[in-house]
């Protein structure tokens, strides 16, 4: 019987997050921005809006 209080893997672990935790940076992909369609419409007195795309 092995005297450690971790296993190998948790020792892995623990040794990652805590590597984590020092360095201060966790890297986190970017969201893609968000598309959503805007139907054509009238917008006054003789003024069509085409459908477009709006992004938020």
């Amino acid at each position: 019987m092995s005297s450690h209080r971790f296993g190998r893997p948790g020792f892995v672990v623990v040794l990652l997050a805590s590597a984590l935790a020092l360095a201060g940076c966790v890297v986190v992909p970017a969201h893609a921005p968000e598309r959503v369609w805007v139907p054509g419409h009238w917008a006054g007195p003789h003024v069509w809006v085409e459908g477009h795309w709006r992004y938020r």
